[in-house]
């Protein structure tokens, strides 16, 4: 386990790479102008000092510059998130160094919990989901993988890119490829269908990959895109699909040559390629695998990462023995073995080692030295345990951690859930409340009004009786029914005032409620309902307002077709930005038709203009009406889109008909044809009015 916690920090430590490669002097120069700059120019250099003083193992000057990084991070007034989140990734570089995993999943989630809308910081924020994934399948929580696979998914999806799709893949794949190797220890019927998944996730992790662009001026962009397919290139060989691992591994020979790759990319880019291939048994071409291991490990000695050369030799260690060059695997096995010794106390890689060439001297028949090697490797094993304690009581810290976590979250959405559920209460009642109101504020005004209604009526009783000759009745009946028609009007009115006051600004208010309730819903479906709610409150506060101004605007005066016509299309006009052609007398339609023909005829006219206006589309439409001697004949035409008549059967199309029919010999015709427009024609009887 700690061998492979160790490649997790290494793997780690590639994504804080950003492109910079400084030199001794350059390093120098950092560190003397870090003297002179100051705000954000000061923290920039001091964040490359940290990555260069962690990276090339000077862990006191790190420490020194950590806390110098830190002070003015605190002491800077503006935005520094991007800044923020390197530092914690350092300290997550340093601590593991340490073997501090309990300290690496904090700065971890330090990370996460940072909120910023910066593009690169949100890109670091991606990598720290992706680690985060990694240590929590090191330390075997799956579910808890799963949980931030989810969230680096959400994160990453906004916007979406295709190297965002790839990393969104290759978490998953990473969850269930975790959640083979576990099946498969446990010989879980399950773990051929993790298997698959993971490998298809891959696949598209790849493919993504591949279609993915970067700027070639933006370093950390590049080193991302390059970091990400070696990494890939990896994960796809050890899963078996070592056709798609060699197609990306192949690139970065061309790239590094073409100066397209930095030196420290095309290194890491070797190394997981001869790690993961050195301990294939069944590679094709080792001799081939072997030269290339030896020329890097030339190109290695001439850099700062002189130290990987113990782990490039212990590769080409391997690939000796596979070649059954067990001569020359021992002595490689044996240079690294007294360079780890120098290095540091190394154990897992001396383990590797000591059990190699125990497996060499076993098949060369030297059973004394196999032997000894095989008691060193239980010498090794013993330390290893030990090693391992601190590691598996960090591992139950971050256990219980994760407990308290899940739990925090279950409080969390029992709450949401209580809220959600007292806000349909809310709603409820208030709808209720509104019907209510509506009901007996229609109840108590019809009551009053039939009231009034039967004193009107008493009286004009009482008024004909009391009259003396049929002219003095006709004009008391006269007088009643003006009178009647005020009374009548004024009740409106005062209904449309009390509606307007007490219904209409309650519906108002509900609608500016549920309107808010709608903008901090949690999730998509509450939001819906919400809003579907909303739209019904506002139907209902639309239907109420038109009830109020039909009661208010109640005409005591007889029916005006000209009136009424000219504010129609006066209204449309401006609000659809449409030409209306009128050739109309409309003095003469107000003597020759009655109020009945007045009214039957604006009500066909207006639905023959809202049908036109509604679904036609067009430009001009053109009303005419004219009179012969003893009939009125009118015209509706629109240069709109047209329809097929018998197709339709719209309730507009039924009420003209219906209108028509109410009219002494009534007629009308409609002719329509797609794209030339439509055209209606009526004509009826005149009568006396």
């Amino acid at each position: 386990m700690k061998i492979i916690l160790y490649l997790f920090i290494l793997s780690f430590a590639i994504t804080l790479g950003y492109g910079q490669e400084n030199s001794f002097e350059e390093i120098k120069s950092l560190q003397k102008n870090v003297k002179k700059e100051k705000g954000l120019e000061k923290i920039k250099i001091l964040t490359s000092l940290d990555y260069e003083y962690i990276q090339s193992g000077e862990v006191a000057l790190f420490l020194k510059n950590h806390a110098r990084l830190r002070k003015e991070l605190l002491n800077y007034n503006g935005n520094c998130d991007y800044y923020w989140i390197r530092f914690y990734e350092q300290s997550i570089a340093y601590y593991g160094r340490n073997d501090d995993y309990k300290m690496v999943f904090s700065f971890l989630q330090k990370i996460i919990n940072i909120q910023t809308n910066e593009r690169d910081a949100l890109n670091l924020k991606g990598n720290a989901f992706q680690n985060m994934v990694s240590i929590l399948i090191l330390f075997e929580q799956y579910d808890e993988a799963q949980v931030y696979a989810k969230k680096a998914e959400k994160l990453l999806s906004n916007p979406i890119d295709d190297l965002s799709q790839s990393k969104i893949n290759l978490l998953n794949g990473d969850v269930n490829r975790a959640l083979y190797e576990n099946a498969k220890l446990i010989k879980s019927k399950n773990s051929l269908s993790y298997y698959n998944t993971a490998k298809e996730y891959y696949k598209k992790s790849y493919k993504f990959l591949v279609k993915a662009r970067f700027s070639k001026n933006n370093k950390f962009q590049q080193n991302t895109y390059y970091q990400s397919l070696y990494v890939m290139a990896s994960k796809l060989y050890s899963l078996g699909l070592k056709k798609e691992a060699e197609d990306i591994f192949s690139q970065f020979d061309p790239l590094f040559e073409k100066k397209e790759i930095s030196l420290r990319n095309y290194l890491f880019a070797k190394w997981y390629e001869f790690d993961i291939k050195s301990k294939d048994s069944a590679i094709t071409n080792p001799e081939a695998l072997l030269k290339k291991i030896e020329a890097v490990i030339a190109l290695n000695d001439t850099t700062n990462f002189r130290d990987q050369n113990t782990y490039l030799m212990s590769y080409k260690a391997r690939v000796l023995k596979q070649m059954k060059l067990y001569h020359l695997a021992e002595v490689e096995y044996k240079k690294v073995y007294d360079r780890l010794e120098i290095l540091g106390n190394d154990i897992p890689t001396k383990l590797e080692i000591t059990e190699a060439l125990g497996a060499i001297f076993e098949t060369l028949g030297q059973e004394k030295r196999a032997l000894e090697y095989k008691n060193k490797t239980i010498e090794l094993s013993k330390l290893i345990s030990k090693t391992n304690s601190p590691y598996a009581s960090q591992k139950a810290e971050i256990v219980i951690l994760l407990e308290r976590q899940r739990q925090q979250r279950e409080i969390e959405l029992e709450k949401l859930k209580t809220a959600k559920n007292r806000n349909y209460l809310i709603i409820a009642s208030l709808s209720l409340v509104v019907i209510m109101a509506i009901a007996l504020l229609l109840l108590l005004n019809n009551r009053n009004l039939k009231t009034k209604q039967k004193l009107l009526i008493s009286q004009v009783n009482y008024n004909k009786e009391m009259a003396l000759n049929s002219e003095l009745e006709n004009i008391f009946q006269i007088k009643m029914e003006l009178s009647n028609r005020k009374v009548i009007s004024e009740n409106k009115k005062n209904i449309a005032k009390n509606l307007h006051d007490d219904l209409a600004s309650s519906l108002a208010a509900t609608n500016h409620f549920i309107q808010d309730k709608a903008m901090i819903a949690i999730n998509e479906k509450d939001k819906s309902n919400f809003l579907a709610i909303k739209e019904e409150v506002n139907q209902l506060y639309e239907e109420t307002r038109k009830y109020i101004y039909n009661l208010y605007n109640y005409d005591d005066q007889a029916f005006s077709l000209s009136r009424y016509l000219i504010n129609l299309l006066k209204n449309n006009q401006a609000i659809n930005n449409i030409n209306f052609n009128v050739k109309a007398d409309f003095d003469e339609m107000d003597e020759k038709l009655n109020t009945e023909q007045q009214n039957q005829l604006f009500r066909i006219i207006k639905e023959a203009v809202t049908n036109s206006l509604k679904y036609s589309n067009a430009k001009e439409i053109t009303i005419k009406v004219d009179f012969t001697s003893n009939e009125c004949l009118f015209l509706v035409q629109d240069d709109g889109i047209g329809f097929s008549p018998h197709t339709i059967t719209g309730i507009g199309l039924k009420n003209i008909e219906e209108r028509i029919d109410s009219l002494e010999n009534g007629r009308i015709t409609i002719h329509s044809d797609l794209n030339k427009g439509t055209i209606i024609r009526g004509q009826f009887s005149l009568r006396a009015g």
